[in-house]
């Protein structure tokens, strides 16, 4: 919705401030969108590097500025977003010396995504940090837990304890007072159980049965 037009992005934008977004972040918008979102003072994050948005036309996951050209387009990418009025940058997948370089020369915040540790900032998926990745881990992530793992081991678990009966225990359970039970019995008195219930609709014999 960002990307359709200037009047959408505004709106967009002031529905997520309102809901308490602090700062706007969008991978692959072009400055221009930004520098409209800026002019009204919405504080705005771009992305530069690898952008998985334009996956097909880096010929998949690489990193992104590892000759000069291409390392002078990120910085100029950089100041493009700068001179936009955008507030900060994710730079994903640099080499961690160009995207040194490319920091000392901007007034923006950089959020380093595998771009080394001399940015303003580190950022990586919550997914890779505790575990959660089904798919494959990128080489700058950094992992600290298998939470995978261990709900399904969990998962595993309460279904063995439910078979078994060791759940719910007695102390799982709401406890009523015994007269007060007595006296809801005493109204179920004329329901039918489950099992009278059964045989009741069961056939009395096989000639209520369809022949063939």
């Amino acid at each position: 919705m960002f990307e359709e037009s200037q009047e959408k992005a505004l709106k967009l934008a002031n529905e997520m401030r309102a809901a308490g977004t602090d700062i706007i972040y969008c991978s692959g918008l072009v400055p221009e969108k930004f520098a409209g979102l800026a002019r009204q003072h919405v504080p705005c994050c771009g992305h530069v590097g690898y952008l998985p948005v334009n996956n097909t036309w880096y010929g998949g996951p690489r990193g992104v500025g590892k000759t000069a050209e291409e390392a002078k387009k990120v910085y100029d990418d950089v100041m493009a977003l700068e001179a936009a009025g955008c507030i900060a940058v994710e730079m994903e997948c640099v080499p961690a010396k160009v995207a040194e370089e490319i920091t000392k020369r901007t007034k923006l915040l950089v959020f380093s995504m595998g771009s080394g540790p001399n940015c303003d900032g580190q950022f990586i998926f919550s997914e890779d940090l505790m575990g959660t990745n089904l798919g494959r881990y990128p080489r700058h992530s950094i992992t600290y837990a298998n939470l995978f793992t261990c709900a399904v081991d969990a998962l595993k678990q309460f279904c063995l304890d439910v078979q078994s009966g060791a759940y719910p225990q007695a102390r799982h359970c709401i406890k009523i007072n015994d007269q007060e039970f007595a006296r809801f019995q005493q109204s179920l008195a004329s329901s039918p159980t489950r099992l009278d219930r059964v045989l009741d609709s069961a056939p009395k014999s096989l000639d209520q049965y369809d022949h063939f």
